[in-house]
């Protein structure tokens, strides 16, 4: 499962799409209707731009970061506010409006790409609209860009932050969605108990996809999240009801096995490689799966069964080829 935006973030993104073309078709009629011909241009080309990209957001379940409609949207702001002509005499309102464009960026696109392009709109507002403004409004309008800037990016910094904080504590990763290691660490605490309270076994499969880490370097991150979650659906579906799968980092799966002794955890482990060399493909290199499996002490707590499951993650082990 990818990282997509929740349901009425996107809402309100489809909405500000839909409020902007609306903005930009009444922009577009005002200057047909007083004859400003030049100033209709703009309107004219982005209004239909917006309303497609309303229908895209929420057609396309678009994802946090750099996605492309986001991209798109605020591209055609910054071009609208920079340069669409003025049709008031005496009043170059589109140089104050240039004031809430960090917000709508902010609010659309929270990204390095959008704070560049931010920093790069604002010498053009100075030098294109803010040629009538003397060295002191000049000055002053540069620092009031700037603070708005910096507000805007650490209020968006602080939501995102806050909600990663959340979604951790709900044991899912931030990128894939997918049961993450505080989930694990809650479940092994629970399992472990319940394995010395019942006498019975208790086992995991260490899981670890090198050709994960080389995806996302070489072809991106979609590319590598796409790789580990068919991994994390293929150790899922040739588990037995009750296994459970967690991702502990962005190349490394870990199979909580309860009943399974360190035999059963054995078998496990070739019956899930032959499922994954069936099932995943890399088109950089040829497949490399390590696994390693692990089981619970008859003495051991969480914290050391824990302990191990780290350890087995930084210690190589025997590379099964496809």
């Amino acid at each position: 499962m990818k990282r997509f935006l929740s349901q009425p973030l996107k809402q309100m993104r489809v909405l500000t799409y839909l409020i902007i073309a609306l903005l930009l078709a009444a922009l577009g009629y005002q200057a047909y209707r007083y004859g400003y011909y030049n100033a209709l241009i703009l309107p004219a080309l982005l209004t239909p731009l917006f309303l497609v990209l309303a229908w895209l957001c929420w057609l396309v379940e678009p994802k946090r970061g750099n996605n492309p409609i986001a991209m798109i949207a605020v591209t055609a702001l910054t071009i609208l506010v920079v340069f669409q002509p003025t049709t008031a005499a005496g009043f170059n309102y589109w140089l104050w409006l240039g004031l809430a464009l960090p917000l709508l960026v902010f609010l659309l696109l929270p990204t390095r790409f959008g704070v560049a392009l931010l920093l790069a709109a604002l010498p053009l507002l100075l030098l294109l609209r803010g040629q009538a403004l003397t060295p002191l409004q000049q000055w002053l309008y540069l620092n009031h860009y700037l603070l708005i800037l910096v507000v805007s990016w650490l209020f968006q910094r602080e939501y995102l932050r806050r909600e990663q904080n959340l979604e951790a504590e709900a044991g899912r990763d931030w990128a894939t969605g997918l049961p993450n290691w505080h989930g694990l660490q809650l479940k092994l605490k629970t399992e472990v108990s319940r394995a010395h309270f019942t006498r019975k076994p208790l086992a995991c499969l260490v899981i670890r996809l090198p050709q994960a880490e080389l995806l996302t370097q070489v072809m991106g991150k979609d590319k590598g999240e796409d790789f580990i979650t068919h991994a994390y659906q293929t150790a899922l579906n040739n588990g037995r009801t009750g296994d459970e799968v967690y991702l502990v980092d962005h190349q490394t799966l870990v199979m909580l096995l309860p009943n399974t002794s360190a035999n059963g955890a054995l078998v496990a482990k070739e019956r899930l490689h032959l499922a994954l060399v069936e099932n995943l493909f890399c088109e950089l290199a040829p497949l490399e799966v390590h696994l390693k499996s692990l089981a619970l002490g008859v003495e051991e707590n969480a914290q050391t069964f824990e302990q191990r499951l780290l350890d087995a993650q930084r210690t190589p082990s025997p590379a099964l080829a496809d």
